[in-house]
């Protein structure tokens, strides 16, 4: 597992990881579906205006991961007419937070996505762990 920390020891930074290469997905957005206020900045997708800062583009890093992930969806990069939107899973949203695949989730859906959100991603509380204990 990715610890952030690098090979030789060395503590800096790593560059950023965008969701489609942390998750294998392909270009496109993902966001809230929310629809555009009067006077917003809009991305149109399927003949329906969305709030353009609720969108982003796959090839950047995610978006905080809160419980309310349970309602990003994710569209193909073309946006044509035919292109329907994917829900996140709870697993997507898991590996984002960098949790193993298999991460015993408690629950329905609602309850994955809340305990996913509060928690501390594992990769970040080992990095601040080796710190405090070294």
């Amino acid at each position: 597992m990715n610890d952030g920390i690098q090979a030789d020891g060395d503590p800096s930074p790593r560059p950023w990881v965008s969701m489609a290469e942390a998750l294998g997905w392909p270009a496109g957005l993902v966001g809230f579906p929310r629809l555009v206020d009067p006077g917003g900045r809009a991305i149109t997708i399927n003949g329906t205006e969305y709030c353009a800062r609720d969108l982003r583009g796959t090839d950047r890093p995610s978006f905080t991961v809160t419980e309310k992930a349970r309602s990003w969806l994710r569209w193909p990069q073309d946006g044509g007419v035919d292109s329907e939107p994917v829900r996140v899973t709870v697993e997507e949203a898991a590996a984002l937070q960098t949790f193993l695949a298999d991460h015993p989730w408690q629950g329905v859906r609602t309850k994955a996505f809340q305990q996913i959100g509060s928690a501390i991603p594992p990769v970040l509380a080992r990095v601040i762990l080796a710190d405090v204990t070294a």
